[in-house]
């Protein structure tokens, strides 16, 4: 290939990359560096492809060599500080966006990605200042908006972190026809679900707000396994109705900017109790069954990211935790498994359970749930069955931080990491006070 080919068969891998093809894109990008091994964007972008797939030691070596080609591209600092940050090396992080400040001291893209590092390191007032800095520069900037939302909310300051949350609308098209010039009485709405199960979980209290202020009908949306436990809700009048009419479509996660942050602790789902099992029982759920995204990207202005959801079942990767740290508690209480597909364990009933309804009404007969951050744990909060959450050292926004209890669930108790990958920890409290519970 002559150069001007070379320049059009870069051309058409990154049109692959934006199309979700990073695999077919990679092919292209190494065919290239076979014919200009000196071709630092070439290297830049096949790194890329290397992220997008979870390949994190081929892509650093690929960013590190593009580096070593053109040792002032902010760019290429920025995405090996990203790399870095997924290796959990922070403080390498920190020194490579650094000296991207360095080559580009007005960069947006350096900015976020240096709180995002701050945000792991638990320095947040550094993160929302690194935040605020990108925003400077680049205010339509959907995606540093939203990373910025979730450390405020994160550090309790909701006025301003729901109405930044608004802008994650940009990145997934749910964009919601809110009523803030509207009066709600007499009103239709229907809400639909958003992002995971917990969230649903979660938000569907807000609708008591609407029903509060003598909304006519409020129809909801979710998925099969939700379906049966949201019509437990008083609030809610349909639910998956074949038809179903709304003056207002609203997105679940949009009510607290609606109507500001109120908790509403209540109870909010009618499930029939049923008798207690004999003995001490605990409910437990260990890890999460989530899988891959199919390294979905979305673009944000100029910017080839990757999408909620693949950032989520990143997420959820930190959560994991092994069934047999659990074997010294199951010689105190019986363990009953709450998680749907799990492994056989000889220590943990299963149970058989089609949806969250189902799950509810089993929680019911239970002492105790122990759960990682997972929808079983917001349904157990919900029903107000006293529950232990175990949490990994960089938690969800919405537990805050350095807190042990949460104003989300009454009945819950957080039980976090002492620093990070440190599970054994968490799991030597929470076995101690299973003991001082069951004496």
């Amino acid at each position: 290939m002559n150069k001007k080919q070379i320049k059009m068969e870069q051309e058409r891998a990154f049109e692959l990359v934006k199309q979700n093809k990073a695999l077919e894109a990679r092919e292209i990008y190494q065919k290239i560096i076979d014919i200009e091994p000196n071709n630092d964007s070439a290297h830049h972008m096949l790194s890329f492809t290397y992220v997008l797939n979870g390949e994190y030691e081929p892509a650093l070596k690929h960013i590190t060599k593009a580096i070593d080609l053109y040792k002032c591209c902010a760019d290429y600092y920025n995405t090996a500080g990203s790399i870095l940050r997924d290796l959990q090396e922070l403080d390498k992080a920190l020194l490579v966006l650094k000296q991207g400040l360095v080559c580009n001291q007005n960069n947006p893209e350096t900015y976020n990605n240096l709180a995002l590092v701050f945000n792991d390191l638990g320095q947040y007032d550094k993160a929302k200042l690194c935040f605020e800095s990108s925003i400077a520069l680049e205010p339509t900037a959907a995606f540093v908006h939203f990373n910025y939302a979730l450390t405020l909310l994160k550090t309790g300051d909701y006025e301003k972190g729901w109405t930044e949350y608004e802008w994650r609308h940009k990145l997934a098209s749910t964009a919601p026809q809110l009523p803030l010039q509207s009066d709600i009485k007499n009103k239709r709405f229907i809400l639909h679900h958003e992002q995971g199960f917990g969230d649903t979980i979660q938000f569907i209290r807000f609708a008591k707000l609407l029903k509060d202020n003598e909304a006519a009908e409020i129809n909801v949306s979710v998925p099969e396994p939700l379906e049966r436990l949201i019509k437990t809700c008083p609030y809610v009048d349909q639910v998956n109705a074949e038809y179903m009419i709304g003056d207002y479509v609203i997105p679940m996660m949009s009510l607290p900017y609606i109507f500001g942050n109120q908790f509403l602790t209540n109870q909010y789902f009618n499930v029939k109790p049923k008798p207690k099992l004999p003995g001490f029982n605990v409910g437990i759920v260990w890890t999460s069954k989530k899988t891959p995204s199919n390294n979905c990207i979305f673009q944000d202005g100029n910017r080839i990211l990757p999408s909620l959801a693949t950032l989520a079942y990143k997420s959820a990767q930190q959560r994991l935790l092994k069934a047999e740290w659990f074997e010294d508690i199951s010689k105190l209480v019986n363990l009953w498994s709450l998680q749907p597909d799990a492994d056989e364990v000889g220590y943990i009933k299963k149970i058989d359970t089609k949806d969250f309804l189902d799950t509810a009404e089993f929680m019911t007969q239970l002492d105790l749930v122990i759960s990682i951050d997972t929808a079983t744990a917001h349904l157990a909060g919900a029903l107000g069955i006293p529950t232990w959450l175990l949490l990994p050292f960089n938690s969800e926004w919405r537990w805050l931080i350095n807190k042990s209890d949460t104003p989300w669930y009454p009945s819950m108790k957080l039980f976090r990491q002492p620093a990070k990958g440190d599970w054994i920890s968490v799991i030597n409290e929470l076995t101690n006070n299973i003991k001082m519970l069951i004496k």
